[in-house]
């Protein structure tokens, strides 16, 4: 092969790689941009979700103290959570594997204490849920889970 081809092919190779890279090198880094952007939101909207989710778990909480202890108020009750449900589609969508199976066991102990709660006419005026009953203990313990579960799924742990 003469060498003035030779030379003018490697340079022709050159310049389509510097193009190439001048080129490609944007896309990817915009590519990554994206989804680094993507992550971001999906981290605060499960953050928020997590905040939504605990004030729920602590008003559930709270609830049972006040069915359980002889001196609990009403004080310390929280006044707005979000309702259940909302919750519950929200966990599906965004909600790791541990953190979804300690919500829906919040659910259920929750379903089980507001029945209780309605359907007991005696509850408050004359007796309380005995503080080592299943549904109390049961209840404590869904609470613990589901804490730990959200501190293990967002790093407080560390």
């Amino acid at each position: 092969m003469d060498p003035t081809i030779a030379v003018a092919l490697t340079g022709l190779g050159g310049t389509l790689l510097a193009v190439a890279g001048t080129t490609i090198g944007p896309i990817y880094q915009a590519k990554q941009a994206a989804r680094v952007a993507r992550e971001a939101r999906f981290d605060e909207q499960r953050t928020a979700l997590y905040l939504e989710a605990i004030t729920f778990v602590e008003s559930l909480a709270a609830t049972l103290y006040r069915f359980t202890e002889p001196t609990a108020t009403d004080e310390a009750h929280p006044t707005t959570v979000a309702p259940r449900g909302d919750l519950t589609a929200r966990m599906h969508t965004l909600a790791p594997p541990a953190v979804l199976a300690a919500w829906l066991r919040i659910t259920a102990v929750d379903e089980d204490l507001t029945y209780r709660i309605r359907n007991d006419s005696g509850l408050r005026s004359d007796r309380l849920i005995p503080s080592t009953a299943q549904l109390a203990v049961d209840t404590r313990s869904a609470v613990a889970e589901f804490r730990a579960a959200v501190r293990a799924a967002t790093g407080a742990d560390r």
